[in-house]
């Protein structure tokens, strides 16, 4: 795999934040939010007025961008500032914009707007069934999946239509939902916990697996919550042949209230490691392992 077969989409939360330094790190593209339409602090969104701005940086550096407007519709006092941004958003030529309400997903259909149109990891799009409603009736360009899938289920949704899927590949909130294993049944496979234990575990020091009790013993700490595949605020970076063989090019870093210097350390991380990555490495011993449940391997015939 080579670095121009992937995207790395960065957080960007501040104007004065230099697009050329994330280009430097490896970012291929941004995402943004907008104040008064940001499911993040204010302070972390950007002004209308610095929209023209950000696009000229961003086409001087040969970077896209995309604008998340992922705040709850408010009724019809929203309609005009939804207007005004989609207005400006497709005026200065952004390369999409990011969408988790179907109130505003209609605003954006009804009007006709041009803009490629990304659904957000908040819509919960979790099967190929609801992926179908939504691209039947909103066509848009990207899903960005949701963070508690199995593996199988991602395939399941990848397999179903042919437009771009994006993965939260570090600092997601949790890739977990409580009692549900993201691996199904795995856990049920003592030769499969303790290859896995006494062999992967020391290259995926992120990654670690449950016992029959659902008790989690991860650096000392001890849970029984749930079937966890990591920490809050994880790093998948190193599972990215994972999702890459399965049809996942696009990966976000999300982060928009962290600071621009983590930001450019957690790009700079992922880019090195998506250049030096062979599937040769320890990503294969992970997805042998994986493929060999027939679950899975019956849905994986068209990726080989």
């Amino acid at each position: 795999m080579k670095k121009k077969d992937i995207e790395i989409v960065a957080p960007y939360n501040n104007i004065n934040n230099k697009i050329k330094n994330l280009k430097k790190k490896g970012a291929d593209a941004i995402y943004f939010g907008i104040q008064n339409l940001s499911a993040r602090p204010e302070k972390f969104a950007l002004k209308l007025h610095e929209m023209e701005k950000l696009s000229i940086n961003l086409k001087k550096h040969g970077m896209k961008g995309f604008a998340a407007i992922n705040a709850e519709y408010l009724g019809r006092e929203t309609d005009g500032i939804l207007k005004k941004i989609f207005n400006i958003l497709e005026r200065l030529e952004f390369d999409g914009v990011i969408i988790s309400d179907l109130s505003i997903l209609e605003i954006f259909k009804v009007n006709k707007y041009k803009i490629p149109l990304h659904i957000s990891s908040l819509m919960g799009v979790n099967n190929k069934y609801y992926l179908d409603w939504i691209y039947q009736r909103y066509h848009p360009k990207r899903l960005i999946l949701p963070m508690n899938l199995y593996i199988d289920e991602i395939i399941d949704i990848i397999e179903s239509k042919n437009i771009e899927f994006e993965i939260i590949i570090k600092n997601g909130a949790c890739y977990h939902s409580p009692n549900k294993c993201n691996l199904h049944d795995l856990h049920k496979h003592e030769k499969f916990n303790r290859d896995l234990n006494s062999s992967i575990n020391q290259k995926f020091d992120h990654i670690f697996w449950c016992s029959e009790n659902w008790q989690i013993n991860y650096n000392g700490r001890k849970s029984k919550t749930g079937r966890w595949i990591g920490l809050p605020h994880i790093d998948l970076t190193k599972l990215l042949g994972l999702f890459y063989q399965i049809g996942i090019k696009n990966y976000k870093i999300e982060g928009r209230t962290l600071s621009f210097q983590k930001i450019l350390s957690d790009v700079q991380k992922l880019s090195d490691f998506s250049k030096k990555f062979d599937f040769s490495d320890e990503n294969e011993f992970l997805w042998k392992y994986l493929i060999q449940y027939e679950h899975i391997e019956r849905k994986m015939k068209k990726f080989e």
